[in-house]
């Protein structure tokens, strides 16, 4: 592990170089590490990266891959490695983190992608089961509502298959009402059903019985002309699907 902390490690801030790849290169290494290295590297490695994270999202100098890797990084964090973040710091960064994705509509975003990983770490710091500051934050509606108008994900598969299960979770939970959010919901199970069946991986086979499940919840619980009127209004793709 000295062998990557010591030299690299120092490449996360500004301290250590003003040279934008180094940083970047050094983030997307740190962000492997703590997503896909098990948990004794994952709490090895994130106090490091998270040092990089804050310094990338306050830095005005930090180009769009540098904030897109950070984003990403503090996902990680969030979901392999959550008592690194204190309530304090997660809520600061929660707010960069909402204000990426939620002041502009995900049609009209510059990068998609960061706008993508934005949602996915939302998701990972405040509204998925064990996320750091779940408990930490009583009134998740505004969250929950910029969460699923920023869905379904389908730049990152891997990203979107976590969200997609989260959602599912969400829903369990009652964070998202059937009856409010059924317009958002029939629009994102509708395409995320029509991706898959195009052959992109955005959801697992347990997933896609979850958002069936869901369907069934909403034809329970909203009127069948209403459901008539929404469904209409569907991609065709995702009507089909």
């Amino acid at each position: 592990s000295q062998l990557v902390a010591k030299p690299l490690g120092k490449l996360l801030t500004s301290s250590g170089t003003r040279d934008g790849r180094a940083r970047l290169s050094a983030t997307c290494l740190f962000d492997d590490c703590v997503e896909h290295c098990g948990p004794q590297a994952a709490s090895t490695y994130a106090p490091q990266l998270l040092q990089g994270v804050v310094e990338s999202l306050n830095d005005p100098e930090s180009d769009a891959e540098l904030i897109q890797a950070a984003v990403y990084g503090l996902a990680q964090i969030s979901r392999n490695a959550p008592n690194t973040l204190s309530a304090r710091l997660g809520q600061d960064l929660l707010m960069k983190i909402y204000n990426l994705c939620s002041n502009t509509p995900k049609s009209e975003a510059d990068d998609s992608a960061l706008f993508e990983n934005a949602v996915s770490c939302m998701g990972s710091l405040a509204l998925f089961k064990g996320a750091p500051l779940f408990d930490s934050i009583p009134d998740k509606g505004t969250l929950a509502k910029s969460f699923l108008a920023g869905l379904p994900l389908e730049e990152d598969f891997d990203e979107a298959k976590v969200c997609h299960d989260g959602l599912c979770d969400m829903v369990d939970m009652g964070l998202v009402d059937i009856k409010a959010e059924y317009n958002d919901l029939l629009r994102i199970i509708g395409d995320i059903l029509s991706f898959v069946a195009e052959g992109d991986e955005v959801a697992s086979e347990s997933t896609c019985a979850r958002l069936l499940g869901i369907i069934d919840q909403i034809q329970q619980t909203v009127d069948a002309n209403t459901i008539q009127a929404a469904f209409a209004r569907l991609d065709p793709n995702a009507q089909q699907a």
